[in-house]
């Protein structure tokens, strides 16, 4: 579950993601294949019906600070 995570994470948050191969072999140390990775990662995005842009409230502090600084 972790390393789908970060997987995932990096999808959403990085210029360049971080490609399946390199997350088993250097982040999951070969314990889990690419091919298992996105397996996982199917099964992650189905539990959450592919809705995974969740708003915490680090974004509406960040939204609103910007405006009340302005």
């Amino acid at each position: 579950m972790g390393i789908t995570s970060i997987y995932l994470a990096s999808k959403f948050e990085d210029v360049f993601p971080l490609h399946s191969k390199v997350v088993s072999q250097k982040i999951a140390h070969g314990a889990i294949t690419p091919q298992q990775l996105k397996e996982k990662e199917r099964d992650f995005l189905e539990v959450f019906n592919f809705e995974i842009d969740f708003v915490t409230p680090y974004d509406f502090y960040q939204t609103y600070y910007d405006k009340l600084e302005k």
